[in-house]
Order: structure tokens, then sequence, then C-alpha cells
């Protein structure tokens, strides 16, 4: 039973934009209780409509009255510092879960069950002890001894290349060091650093290596189409990229050619050593002999 009031930051919430797309709600229209599992289990709340002004403290504040919270975070736009409009809180149990949405619909707030997203599994789905780094954009013609190179000063427990069938590397490789600290340091410090490989442009890419489960995860997305490979993506990219230096190609030669001018070209002129040309006269009138002749002939 709630013996006290929450407090409410604003009696007219403010109307949000329809571009947020960093949640999965259920169903609005479903009663409350079908939008709930029996079992206790912590549930995430997503909340539209907060002022711009709203602050993770603020909203931690509003939504803690109703029971035991695991997290709450107000979305806030980077470039401008204010929040988006909504936010979330996860609690502990579904009681709290349900009360919360209620007294927040009656305050003319939009609350529902916000099912988890893609990464927030599979952030769940990581290894918090793990120590084995994903290393990618690496240079074909590297080898691992090359690889450990790049990381000097640090103690590497195991460097694997990963191969094609033929030999031939993929440009990734596992690295292996010996402490979370360690690889968390790793990870901020090279990170996105050029190469210093001619004819090698791509950043470094390092993070954590995916678990058994975040790989089985991302297969699924995959498979529905919901994940896209990143090679789709690169040849995605690529795809833009020609297209704008095609049109900027187009620009520099100016206008298009008419089809019946595509085909037409200059004459070339005749070979240094090439025998002159006789005048149209002459070769019209040994034409017309070489034509009197056949006729006489038949």
């Amino acid at each position: 039973m709630i013996t006290r009031k929450p407090p409410v930051i604003a009696s007219t919430p403010r109307v949000p934009q329809d571009d947020d797309d960093d949640y999965e709600p259920m169903d609005p229209m479903s009663p409350i209780s079908v939008d709930f599992s029996d079992d206790g289990s912590p549930t995430n709340v997503y909340i539209k409509g907060l002022p711009e002004s709203t602050t993770d403290k603020q909203l931690l504040e509003m939504v803690s009255p109703f029971g035991e919270v695991i997290s709450s975070k107000a979305i806030v736009d980077r470039p401008s510092g204010t929040c988006k409009g909504y936010g979330f809180a996860k609690f502990t149990c579904t009681e709290s879960a349900k009360a919360c949405i209620e007294y927040l619909k009656s305050k003319s707030y939009e609350a529902t069950v916000a099912r988890d997203s893609f990464y927030s599994k599979l952030k769940c789905f990581a290894d918090l002890e793990s120590t084995n780094l994903y290393v990618s954009n690496l240079p074909t013609n590297w080898g691992e001894e090359r690889i450990k190179s790049i990381f000097p000063g640090y103690k590497i427990s195991k460097c694997r290349l990963l191969v094609g069938y033929r030999g031939q590397s993929r440009g990734v490789a596992f690295v292996t060091f010996e402490g979370r600290e360690v690889c968390d340091e790793v990870i901020e410090k090279f990170s996105g650093i050029q190469l210093n490989q001619r004819g090698h442009h791509l950043p470094l890419q390092v993070r954590y290596a995916d678990t058994l489960a975040q790989k089985q995860l991302k297969q699924e997305q995959q498979a529905v189409g919901q994940f896209p490979k990143r090679s789709v993506l690169m040849n995605h990219k690529q795809t833009l990229e020609k297209g704008m230096r095609l049109n900027i190609t187009k620009m520099e030669l100016g206008p298009p050619v008419p089809l019946h001018l595509r085909n037409w070209r200059t004459p070339r002129a005749p070979p240094v050593n090439a025998p002159p040309t006789p005048p149209r006269s002459v070769i019209s009138s040994e034409e017309d002999g070489l034509k009197d002749d056949l006729l006489v002939g038949i």
C-alpha cells in the first residue's frame, strides 16, 4: 500500500516528437493485467511525456515511491542536453510497475511496459569476467606478432588471428589480456586509432568478444532481418559514396550529351605516310565507270 503520493514533475506533460525509436513498448490498447507476467520478474516501464528539464535524479524521485527501482534513465538529447520527453524505470517486481503505470496514466503521462531491446538483451548476455578482446579492421598482411606490437607495454596471454579456408587473413584477431581493468584501458586507448600502414585507412576497432549467447542472439536477429550484417551496411555505405562521386563527376563534365550525338566521333587525321586521298570528283567518275563495265558484262 502506498502511503504517500509521488512528486509529479509537470501537471501538463510535454508532448514529445514522434521520432522515439529507442524502445519497443507493448500494445498500449491492451489492459495492464495483460502486459505483466506473474513470475515477479523485474519489469521495465516506459514513460513518455516528460518535460525537457527532466533529469535522471528527478525521474528517480518520481518513480521510487512505487517500490524498489533497479535502474532509471531519462533519455537526453546530447547536442542540446535536454530530455527527449521519455525515459525508463525498471522495478524489482510487477506490482510496483503496475502501480507506477496506473498513477502516471492518471496524470496524463503515457506509461507502458517496455520490452528489452536487442542491445539490452545483448548486454545481459555479456561475460563480465571475460578478458578476450575482438580486434578488427587489421591489415590482411599482418601476422600475430605484428598484431601484438600494436599494444606495447601490455601483457598478452594469447593472440589468435582468424583466417579463411585458403589461409588468408580476415583482418580480425582475438587478443586476451591479463585483467578486466587492462581490457577496459586497451579499449579506451586503442579503439578508433589509425594504423601506420600504407594503403590501409580503416580505424582499428577493439571491443569485448561476443559470448556464445550473444552470437546466437545475433544469428536469430539476422535470420528475421532485424540485425543486418555489417557487410550489408558497408556495401550500402560504399554504394552511397560511389553515387556521390558519380554525381560530382557529372557536375564537372557538364550537361549530358544527347543520344543522337553519343556515338559521333571527330574524324581522325590520316597517318603521316598514307597516300593522299583523291578528290571527290575522281572517285565518283571511277565508280561510275566500274558500274558501266558491270552493266555491259551482264
